[in-house]
């Protein structure tokens, strides 16, 4: 019996949400007269019937379930335990979904509507109100209260007092007094960021308010971030990548492509390092990509049959998570920070460092960083009884063909939707990477391909108030307007008239250059986010370079490559989200996949070390 008709009752849910259900549900026989669950015991499991009949009761309600309908309902409405026992009247078939599995499938707003259709069929019988909220440990969450409350406390001592003695040191050096106030400001800001005291908007829009309170620099100046073109080319991207992530078209393309290849070790890692480098293309956040590429590495699991704890499922996610990241400062639209910089480089090298110009700039580091990858891949993965696996695997591929033909029907046609913003990616990609050509600035590109959505109906005033991420919109536009801030208040020309020493050094040292970048970056990043590590130090470096007739880019590459380096946990949140999959997260993934990252730190500098030869080559960089 398909579990196509099944899933498609779930009519409030998106054709995505139900093909994703169908993914991750897992084949049950239950033979006549056993027992399924019962009352009182922990709600773990949603089940879809798919033959036979099965009789739920309790003392004051009987009902029986006949195929393609569903019971363990107090799973998606967050009741932790089973109003009802369940029993088979005859011999069924079913699917049932861990609810663990289910929160992470379901986003929270469709959630919300599973959870208000299934409330009904308990509204009128009873409702325990103190089934609906899951416990919580109250001595766990005592304890991080208390450790949270010391180091907010240390945060806030801190970013009080260090921006005066930052002014007073500066107050002993020939620095004007403007670009004193101003970097005793951003030492308050860094701290406040350091220790997560705020969010990072809040704490940049607390930063531009004292920094136009202060009378340290013109308003029209430290808002011009929110008036460039920058700020449109942030708002139509971000429009664009809402609709992609929405409209399911890159879980499709990936359906279709684990249908065609036969399951294989090497196979399945480059599809989702694929997929991953699909979605750097058109979505311009990294903490997005990570998340989608999660939901895709575990819905590939349950496709292939695949254990979590087996080496080739930790491979699949050392693969998902480089495809989400590996070729981010590859590639000038996978992550807004880009546009910001390319907003501080002079007209020469902005309009050289176009989409196509930035990626083959990067060509010679990703080489070496892909190298990297297939080699950790290969040596770190390895399985014993890799043969044997792929075989029985392979024997299998008809009944992987099978299930995924079900899913792709409950996944219904590609809409307008799906086939628009697929579109609208690959047309945003190809006019950017031809900007030299037809001469039409990214903005405009952009707000037209904005424009098309709005007019044809593929956004609409709702979804582009609530898809759009409006923090991270306001956080990089204040991030851009501290940059000008900077230029304003003089402290660029004073630290281009207090390095000089470095013109040597970036004509006849680069290499040592290139060292001292490395360890700057890499102490900073202990420290700050990776967002504004990278504006702070891009800041600094990017007019010396430009000063001195060197590309600026290579500054920002370099600083860029770094901020991909991580030792600890808190310096990438991306490497969190994408272990903490479930309340039983992967304990076996999150040691292999930190494992994996940690030798990729290597080939992450070596890039770096190798790309220098290669700007060489290319003549970005002279000999």
């Amino acid at each position: 019996m398909s579990s196509a008709s099944a899933f498609n009752k779930l009519d409030f849910l998106k054709p995505l949400q139900r093909a994703r259900l169908a993914t991750v549900a897992v084949e049950q026989v239950i033979e006549s007269g056993d027992m399924i669950f019962k009352e009182g015991s922990s709600s773990d499991f949603f089940y879809v019937l798919l033959s036979g009949k099965v009789e739920i009761f309790n003392k004051i309600r009987r009902e029986v379930i006949s195929k393609d309908n569903f019971f363990g309902t107090e799973v998606p409405c967050g009741i932790e335990q089973y109003l009802f026992t369940a029993t088979a009247k005859s011999k069924c078939k079913l699917l049932k979904i861990k609810k663990d599995v289910l929160y992470d499938t379901i986003d929270a707003y469709d959630l919300q509507k599973f959870q208000k259709r299934f409330l009904q069929s308990f509204v009128g019988a009873f409702y325990p109100k103190n089934f609906l909220v899951f416990k919580k440990d109250y001595v766990e969450r005592l304890f991080a209260q208390a450790n949270r409350f010391w180091v907010n406390g240390v945060g806030w001592i801190l970013a009080a007092i260090v921006p005066f003695i930052v002014y007073w040191l500066l107050n002993k050096t020939s620095i004007n007094y403007q670009s004193q106030v101003f970097l005793a400001i951003l030492s308050a800001w860094s701290i406040i960021a350091s220790f997560r005291l705020m969010s990072d908007y809040v704490a940049t829009m607390a930063t531009i308010f004292l920094l136009i309170a202060g009378g340290v620099v013109k308003t029209k100046v430290i808002l011009a971030g929110f008036s460039s073109s920058n700020f449109i080319v942030a708002l139509s991207l971000l429009g664009l990548a809402s609709v992609l992530v929405s409209s399911g078209v890159v879980y499709r393309i990936m359906l279709h492509i684990l249908k065609r290849c036969r399951p294989s070790h090497l196979g399945d890692n480059l599809i989702m390092l694929g997929i991953g480098g699909l979605l750097t293309l058109g979505v311009p956040s990294f903490m997005l990509r990570t998340d989608m590429m999660k939901t895709f590495y575990h819905d590939t699991l349950h496709i292939r049959g695949l254990d979590d704890e087996s080496r080739q499922a930790q491979a699949l996610g050392f693969s998902a998570y480089c495809g989400a990241g590996i070729f981010s400062q590859s590639i000038l639209s996978a992550s807004m920070m880009h546009f910001v910089l390319l907003g501080l480089f002079w007209g020469q090298y902005a309009n050289q460092y176009d989409w196509w110009g930035w990626l083959f700039a990067s060509l010679g580091p990703i080489a070496v960083l892909l190298c990297g990858y297939f080699l950790i891949l290969h040596f770190s993965f390895r399985k014993e009884t890799a043969d044997k696996e792929l075989s029985s695997r392979a024997k299998n591929n008809h009944t992987h063909s099978s299930h995924l033909t079900k899913i792709l029907k409950i996944l219904g046609p590609a809409s307008s939707t799906e086939k628009a913003s697929f579109i609208c990616m690959f047309g945003a990609i190809l006019s950017l990477a031809t900007v030299s050509i037809h001469g039409i600035a990214p903005d405009v590109i952009c707000l037209l391909i904005l424009l098309f959505l709005f007019t044809f109906e593929f956004m609409n005033d709702k979804g582009f108030q609530s898809r759009i991420k409006w923090d991270f919109v306001v956080f990089m536009c204040g991030l851009s307007g501290i940059a000008f801030a900077a230029n304003d208040v003089g402290l660029i020309s004073w630290l281009e008239d207090n390095t000089k020493w470095m013109t040597e050094y970036l004509t006849h040292h680069f290499f040592e250059l290139t060292t001292l970048m490395i360890v700057i970056s890499l102490i900073a990043q202990l420290m700050l986010p990776r967002d504004v590590n990278l504006n702070v130090l891009s800041i600094m470096f990017i007019p010396l370079f430009q000063k001195n007739g060197v590309s600026p880019w290579i500054a920002v590459f370099i600083i860029n490559t770094v901020g991909r380096i991580w030792f600890f946990g808190y310096q990438e949140p991306e490497y969190g989200v994408f272990i903490k999959s479930s309340k039983n997260a992967s304990t076996g993934l999150a040691k292999a996949l930190k494992d994996a990252r940690l030798r990729l730190n290597i080939f992450y500098i070596l890039s770096i070390y190798i790309g220098v030869f290669y700007w060489k080559w290319i003549g970005i960089l002279p000999w």
